[in-house]
């Protein structure tokens, strides 16, 4: 990720998933965004020195968890299984978005025929806001079977040992 410093705003970093680079060149003013960061409202980074670069990591609470969700297709689906995807997160996003404790999300489709949704919460308890989502256990899970071929695995939340 990359992370910008500005003379107004001197340390951007992420608001529940959304960078707060973007939201400054989308028109947010500095004081708003000086604001954010002032109250709290996302976990301040960290910077770490990795091979000859700065990087920045945010902090996570100590019950943080990465929700891992996976299925496998058939691989002679996968043009439909990424296009739906790609679809589907016009109406994820925002569901997902504006749940409590979500800070980030990853959804990945490999032509290998496997699909798998990668979070990281703030707790166990948060990430399994998931299971009750419309958008997502009903919606997006009923597409997904429409197109048939798809075996959906148990969704495991992880604690989170380390971090980079």
């Amino acid at each position: 990720m990359a992370y910008q410093q500005t003379a107004d705003c001197p340390l951007i970093g992420q608001v529940r998933g959304i960078r707060l680079a973007e939201r400054l060149e989308n028109g947010w003013p500095a004081k708003v965004l000086r604001r954010v960061l002032e109250r709290g409202w996302f976990s301040p980074p960290r910077m770490l020195f990795i091979e000859g670069r700065f990087t920045m990591t945010e902090a996570l609470p100590a019950t943080a968890v990465v929700r891992v969700g996976l299925a496998s297709f058939d691989p002679s689906k996968f043009a439909e299984f990424d296009a739906l995807a790609r679809k589907q997160a016009e109406y994820l996003t925002p569901a997902i978005g504006q749940l409590p404790g979500i800070r980030h999300w990853y959804s990945a489709v490999s032509p290998e025929g496997s699909y798998a949704n990668v979070s990281i919460w703030d707790s166990e308890e948060q990430a399994n806001q998931m299971n009750d989502l419309k958008e997502m256990a009903v919606v997006a899970r009923g597409e997904m079977a429409a197109i048939g071929g798809i075996t959906f695995h148990p969704i495991v939340n992880h604690p989170i040992t380390w971090t980079l």
